[in-house]
This record gives C-alpha cells, structure tokens and sequence, in this order.
C-alpha cells in the first residue's frame, strides 16, 4: 500500500521480517517486504514524495555510514532491519 501511495506502484512483495524498531517513536511493528521495480518504472512526484534518489543498497550502506543525517529515522530502521535480514556483504 505504502509503495503505491508514495511511488505510484504496484509490484510482487516478499515478505522479509516483522520488527520493533529501535528507538521507535510510536511504539509499533513494522514490517519489511521486498519488491522489484520493472525495469522501464519511471517516477512521477505525488504527494507524499516529491523526488527519488536511485542507488544501489551497497552506495546507500556507504552514504548511510558518511553521513547519516540525511535519511530519514524511518529508513535507517528499515535499512538496518534489511542489512539484519539479507546479510549484505561487507
């Protein structure tokens, strides 16, 4: 629902994991799905996203490492969360 909603997309979710997020401001589980854009996906702005930013996760774990206060509370728990799941190389 969320992709829809922010990116304007529909695609095949795999489950990967359901979480308390650290330091959670809500107190809620989240939980966390995978999902592959069609190659031809281009984005158009909506109301809750205004622009996207495409890297692959090894560019946004190095980011995430340099300069942290540039992404949002929400996605370094996911992020952190998928990092947990997935086990991405070091």
């Amino acid at each position: 629902r969320e992709m829809q909603e922010e990116l304007g997309v529909i695609v095949l979710l795999t489950y990967l994991s359901t979480f308390l997020p650290t330091h959670t401001k809500r107190g809620h589980f989240w939980a966390l799905y995978r999902g592959d854009l069609p190659v031809d996906w281009k984005f158009s702005p909506t109301n809750e996203v205004t622009s996207v930013i495409k890297m692959s996760v090894q560019d946004a774990a190095e980011k995430i490492k340099l300069s942290p206060e540039l992404f949002t509370h929400g996605f370094l728990n996911a992020f952190a969360e998928f990092n947990r799941v997935v086990s991405l190389p070091r």
